[in-house]
């Protein structure tokens, strides 16, 4: 043994009272292969003192300064490292002797968690067959450093044609969306599959599950649901109509994405302008609206069949009627804006005007009254006649 250590041992004896020690935060929590490291102040209240420390413990410590001298009201600060690499998971402790007087700190040491994680947005995703889809990941920096060069890469089968991202550089502790769409053949087999993709870059590498079914084609007739808005704005210039914008509901009424739908219109006039017709996709059970312009070189009575279609599949037709100088939808025959059917309602809804004016002429006598109500719907059904006339 060092002759200045058997030096110091002999002086702890008569001043091993004097020192005081203070050692904050004497349990901490590290993960694996990380460094613990603690602050041991030791104070003197006596006599100039030698300070000799000595360690216990199955971690590898290491002390800033073992042994040293202290003078009368001085305090010294030794820090205290511990190691925990090739450790399991567990609580450790450090048996520190102090001139004599022991002193215990813990080490909490748990399992790494990797630098990058990955983890799918849905657990479980449903494509029809001939259809594609989008496998949506989170990808995250969990170190406090950028990581360069991040591979995005899996098992997904060929015929899927994956489109992976390039690699992602990703600041640390940031957070980025990954997207990988895949196309799905119409010949491949129904059933429920499992893949893998992973993220890595060097040595860090994390996995994420790919939980996928298979659905056969059924026909979209069953899956899209579309009907006209009403009623339509009138696009205008300088004051002047010069076109409708119209407007289509879309729904999904299925669990699964519906992906490029066109439009197909049949009985449209030669220069006719439409504009908003470009193919469109409907989340599982979302509903959507679309806006169509449309641009007529006059305003004859004209129907339009506005048709959706997939793969060559007629999803539905919808029938859009210009009548004179106003448009309409005639899903159910009614022509909005022209015709007797036009004026059919203006009567209704004067002969409704006028039983809300008779009910309430409260003060008028039953002769007096039915008088006038017959005056009064006269005199609209006369109004309304020359309207339709004109």
């Amino acid at each position: 043994m060092n002759l200045k250590y058997v030096i110091a041992g002999l002086l702890l004896v008569s001043t091993v009272f004097s020192l005081s020690v203070n050692i904050p935060n004497q349990f901490q929590t590290v993960q694996e292969g990380q460094i613990a490291s603690f602050d041991v102040m030791v104070s003197n209240s006596g006599q100039p003192v030698n300070v000799l420390i000595t360690t216990d413990s199955e971690l590898s410590v290491a002390l800033s300064e073992p042994l040293f001298h202290l003078n009368t009201n001085e305090t010294k600060n030794v820090t205290l490292l511990a190691m925990t690499n090739g450790l399991g998971k567990g609580v450790y402790v450090i048996n520190l002797n102090i001139n004599g007087q022991d002193y215990n700190v813990g080490v909490n040491v748990e399992k790494q968690s990797p630098v990058l994680s990955f983890t799918p947005i849905y657990n479980d995703l449903t494509v029809t067959q001939g259809q594609y889809q989008d496998l949506k990941f989170i990808l995250r920096n969990n170190g406090k450093e950028r990581v360069r060069n991040i591979v995005i890469e899996g098992n997904l089968p060929e015929t899927f044609n994956a489109k992976y991202p390039a690699p992602i550089d990703l600041e640390g502790n940031a957070v980025k969306e990954v997207t990988i769409r895949i196309n799905v053949p119409q010949d491949y087999p129904v059933d429920d599959y499992e893949y893998t993709v992973k993220a890595g870059a060097g040595n860090q590498i994390t996995t994420a599950p790919v939980y996928l079914r298979v659905e056969g084609l059924t026909s979209l007739k069953d899956r899209l649901d579309a009907k006209v808005l009403l009623p339509w704005e009138s696009i205008k210039d300088e004051g002047k109509t010069i076109g409708y914008k119209v407007t289509f509901r879309i729904r999904n009424r299925e669990i699964y994405d519906i992906n490029d739908v066109n439009w197909v219109f049949t009985n449209l006039p030669k220069n006719w302008k439409i504009e908003g017709n470009d193919s469109f996709s409907v989340k599982g059970y979302a509903t959507k609206d679309i806006a169509l312009s449309v641009y007529p070189t006059n305003f004859n009575e004209q129907v339009v069949n506005v048709s959706f279609v997939k793969n060559n599949e007629t999803i539905t037709t919808k029938k859009l009627e210009f009548a004179g100088n106003k448009i309409g939808f005639t899903g159910s025959g009614l022509v909005i804006g022209g015709g007797s059917t036009f004026w059919g309602i203006i009567l209704l809804v004067a002969i409704a005007l006028a039983l809300f004016y008779v009910r309430n002429q409260n003060s008028l006598n039953e002769e007096e009254e039915e008088k006038k109500t017959n005056e009064y719907l006269k005199e609209l059904v006369e109004k309304t006649n020359k309207k339709k006339r004109k």
